[in-house]
């Protein structure tokens, strides 16, 4: 009995394939020679029906007038070889890269990378490494070699301690080994700073790959993040070339007294700093280098 009814609902279901196809193939009308199909129409009117403040487009006739006319005025543009235009291509591309946007983002990888971001900027790691130095165009048996290399230092790193290995097998060449201190996200390439934030405190990582070359990071310690501090500073230097100048700590000392009086120390920074590069500024933004000479600092 279940057959029978089986075979019953097959030409029933083909019917309705047939029909729906039929639909498709329906020619509602013909703009230079080209068929316009009933079910392009469809689409767009049902598409656009809940978008249409003005009642009277809603209606078929007169949404039909509207579609006739978008597609004579279509097929006029391409006739005088408008669609070949730059200006059109150029805003064309513009749409498509604007629609590819919704298809193309994933709203969930968004938010955990967001997450992840807030995290890494929240914390801090303390971290030292090792790494084999490798191009990025490098041959394949290169690639191979560094990698080996980067593995055994990794092994001999846990037989005899990383600092151990940082010392005796850095050359400053083709293996470099550096106390990073600590930092936070956005401070190091993204594929060290996973390797830094996954792996737990006391332990290396396992080898892996940045532009630079084969790295393993031991990470020290983890702690939430202290912030950032802007600070400003006047500097002082002792004028050798002027036997006229006053001793420098002697001046440093006089300044001091002066922002204790309550004085501006942006005015004095850019009154009496010798650094250049930060008095401008009221001492502010100075960059970290070292100088040969006597200086004194506030």
């Amino acid at each position: 009995m279940r057959f029978k009814y089986f075979f019953i609902q097959i030409p029933f279901f083909f019917c309705l394939f047939l029909n729906a196809q039929t639909v498709d193939k329906e020619v509602l009308l013909e703009v230079g020679g080209d068929p316009v199909y009933v079910s392009e129409f469809m689409n767009v009117y049902n598409k656009n029906l809940d978008l249409v403040q003005d009642e009277s487009q809603k209606d078929v006739d007169a949404y039909l007038e509207l579609f006739t006319n978008y597609k004579l005025k279509l097929k006029e543009a391409k006739t005088l070889g408008l669609d070949k235009k730059p200006s059109y291509n150029r805003e064309l591309l513009t749409y498509r890269k604007q629609l590819a946007k919704n298809f193309m983002t994933d709203n969930t990888v968004t938010e955990a990378l967001v997450e992840e971001a807030y995290h890494r900027i929240s914390n801090d790691v303390k971290a030292q490494h090792i790494l084999v130095l490798l191009s990025e165009d490098a041959a394949a048996t290169d690639t191979l070699a560094a990698f080996n290399k980067i593995t055994k230092l990794r092994e001999t790193t846990l037989i005899e301690g990383f600092g151990n290995v940082m010392t005796q097998k850095a050359d400053g060449k083709t293996i470099i080994a550096e106390q990073l201190g600590w930092f936070n996200g956005f401070k190091m390439v993204y594929a060290f700073e996973n390797a830094a934030f996954n792996t737990a405190v006391g332990e290396t990582s396992q080898p892996f790959r940045t532009r630079f070359g084969y790295h393993i990071v031991n990470v020290q310690d983890k702690r939430e993040s202290r912030g950032e501090r802007t600070v400003a500073h006047i500097m002082v230097v002792d004028k050798e070339d002027d036997a006229t100048a006053e001793n420098p700590e002697t001046r440093i000392q006089d300044i001091y007294k002066k922002i204790n009086q309550g004085e501006d120390f942006e005015a004095l920074a850019k009154q009496f700093s010798d650094d250049k590069s930060s008095a401008s500024k009221g001492g502010g933004d100075a960059s970290v280098f070292w100088r040969t000479v006597k200086c004194c600092k506030i």
